[in-house]
């Protein structure tokens, strides 16, 4: 009796995956959302910045990449970081390498997209935690002759 018992919920419970499963199948696939870069103003050029953090390694990464405002590539940078992991303070590095590029290619004026909200609020604001020397540098920085200030802005 106890055997038949043991099958008959064995059975029963395999024929709740089963069900699952095919409920599973009928559902449609997700479709996976199209990246977009979002174009800069009309004459000016956008840099996007990121960073990244390894994940075996005491080290992190930063990389900008410039296109004009009809799309057109025009330059890009990375830069690796050994001992730094701390993402914030990679961001604002990705900020100051955006502006390096930008002086590098003489381009301008230029908007810089960060995803990183606490670094672009502190860009534009009187900032003063442990970012702060990276701020201050980047707020210090004068564009080269002819050209204006970057915006630094929080959307990709």
């Amino acid at each position: 009796m106890a055997t038949m018992g043991f099958v008959n919920n064995f059975l029963s419970d395999l024929a709740a995956v089963r069900e699952e499963d095919q409920l599973q199948q009928r559902k449609p696939a997700p479709v996976p959302r199209q990246a977009a870069w979002i174009a800069p103003p009309e004459g000016r050029s956008k840099i996007n910045v990121d960073a990244a953090v390894a994940k075996s390694e005491a080290k992190g990464a930063v990389a900008a990449v410039c296109r004009a405002s009809n799309g057109t590539y025009l330059g890009a940078s990375a830069m690796v970081y050994e001992g730094i992991t701390d993402p914030r303070c990679l961001e604002a590095l990705a900020c100051r390498e955006a502006l390096d590029i930008a002086d590098d290619l003489l381009v301008g004026p230029v908007q810089v997209a960060s995803d990183c909200l606490e670094v672009v609020n502190a860009l534009h604001s009187d900032y003063k935690g442990y970012l702060g020397s990276i701020i201050t540098e980047i707020k210090g920085r004068r564009p080269p002759p002819g050209l204006a200030m970057p915006v630094i802005l929080g959307s990709t």
